[in-house]
This record gives C-alpha cells, sequence and structure tokens, in this order.
C-alpha cells in the first residue's frame, strides 16, 4: 500500500481543525482561527510518529494526551484546570466518534472473513469528510437542543399559592409574549391546570373577568381569583412574594409536563 506523507498531513490536519472547532462550539468558546490552524497543523505533524520509526516511542497514549493538551492550549490559551481536563476529554470523544464513522465506512467497503486477518485494501478520504458532515449535522443539532432546552429551563419558576393555610406548589414558564391582565386592578394572570388546583373552592372567591385575545384571534373570558399569598422562588436564595390572579385551564400546558402554569411577562 502506498502512503503520500502530504496526502497523510493534509488528512490529519482537516481532521484536526474540524474537531477543534466542534470542540470550541460545544464548549462555547470563541474560536481564534489562527491559533486554530497553528493546533491543526500540530496534530497533523504528530502523525509522523505512525510512519517514522524513531519516533514510534511518541505514539505512547502519554504522548498523545500530551500532544492534545499543547494543541487545546494553543487553540484557547486556557490556564483553568478544569476546563482544560473538561476539553481534552471531549476532544478524545469526539475523536474516537469520528473514528467509528470511518470505521463504519471502511468495513462497508472491505470485505472480511471471520478467522482471517483484516486487511484494509480500499479507503478514501471522501469517508473521512462524509463522516465529518455527518458528525457536524448531528453534533449541530445536538447544540440547539442543548441551547434551547438551556433557554426554557432559565424561563421556569416554582411557585407557591397559599389558600386557607394549604400550600399548592407547581411549576410555571415564563410567557415573554403573554401580558394577560385584569383590567380593572392591572394584576398580572398565571394560568394553572386545574389538578394542581383543585382543592380550592373557586366559587367562594371573588371571580375576576379577565378578557384575553389568542394568537389565531380567538377571544373569549377566563375566570380568575386573587388567593391569599403567591410566592415565586427567582434562584435558590431569593423567593419574592407577588399578587396576581389565578385562572384554571383544564389543558396540559406543556406536552412533556415541564411545567404547569403560565406567568405573564408582568409577574416580574
Amino acid at each position: 500500500m502506498d502512503l503520500y506523507v502530504d496526502v497523510l498531513l493534509f488528512e490529519n490536519f482537516i481532521v484536526n481543525g474540524f474537531l477543534l472547532l466542534i470542540l470550541n462550539q460545544i464548549l462555547k468558546i470563541e474560536v481564534n482561527y489562527k491559533r486554530l490552524l497553528i493546533a491543526a497543523t500540530i496534530g497533523s505533524l504528530y502523525t509522523l510518529t505512525m510512519v517514522i520509526p524513531d519516533l514510534e516511542f511518541l505514539s505512547k497514549l502519554v504522548f498523545k494526551v500530551l500532544v492534545a493538551v499543547l494543541m487545546i492550549y494553543i487553540l484557547n490559551k486556557t490556564k483553568d484546570l478544569k476546563v482544560m481536563i473538561k476539553s481534552v476529554i471531549s476532544f478524545f470523544l469526539l475523536s474516537i466518534l469520528l473514528s467509528g464513522f470511518c470505521l463504519t465506512f471502511v468495513i462497508y467497503k472491505n470485505s472480511y472473513n471471520l478467522g482471517e486477518d483484516y486487511v484494509i485494501s480500499e479507503f478514501s478520504f471522501k469517508f473521512v469528510l462524509l463522516s465529518i458532515m455527518i458528525i457536524y449535522l448531528i453534533l449541530f443539532r445536538v447544540i440547539l437542543y442543548i441551547k434551547d432546552k438551556r433557554i426554557l429551563t432559565s424561563l421556569i419558576y416554582d411557585v407557591t399559592i397559599i389558600e386557607k393555610g394549604i400550600e399548592y406548589k407547581f411549576k410555571a414558564f415564563l410567557d415573554t409574549g403573554n401580558e394577560l391582565t385584569e383590567p380593572a386592578t392591572c394584576l398580572p394572570v398565571i394560568i394553572v391546570e386545574d389538578s394542581y388546583l383543585e382543592n380550592i373552592n373557586f366559587f367562594k372567591k371573588d371571580i375576576y373577568n379577565i378578557p384575553y385575545k389568542a394568537i389565531n384571534g380567538h377571544t373569549g373570558i377566563l375566570k380568575g381569583f386573587i388567593p391569599d399569598e403567591i410566592y415565586l422562588k427567582i434562584d435558590e436564595d431569593k423567593v419574592i412574594k407577588k399578587r396576581a390572579i389565578i385562572c384554571l385551564c383544564k389543558e396540559n400546558l406543556s406536552r412533556t409536563k415541564e411545567f404547569n402554569g403560565l406567568l405573564s411577562r408582568g409577574i416580574l
């Protein structure tokens, strides 16, 4: 099998550059492309230890880890030990993932028999490029999902309603596009699934009628009441007391059951 050193170096330069780029996207670190090129070049040159017998001792695991640390340090100039450890582990996981995709294509293109030595007689750089594209698409979707999940989680609050000495707790989503208020009192409205407040005698309270208009143009009237106390947990150390009108609904407000109430923007 013929091996062209220039092709080997170029292929590994592309792969290392891709892995470092994805690494920073995952860690949400801004990419300096000049340092990225330098780090990818070092990673590419390290592959020479595979083809030069006198450098074979450098292909041991400890040197691989040291080279990965050097590449990541050059890329991000980080001195935080936790960030470095996280970066190195993520880099190796990405490398393993890419290797797995490449191996899948190699096995597909090269037949083998059980009990015989496995010989790779055909391998094309297009397999690497295809693997890179697949991994990028998968990771891009995963990153978007995690990002959206974080945004959603940051808008979910723990709410406690106290009525006649009894506590009712649920999670509520802050709908920033929701400006629903009661016209007379100008109090914000909290919509809650009725199953979480089913023990409250709704009809013994003063009832407020709140007109609303949905995005689709549908209009209607919500009926609500003011409970004795409402507490909103902002974070672990901060709980604020609020006054608002509670309206019940029969529908599930979250398909994934992540929250059971909706907060209007005026609650904060």
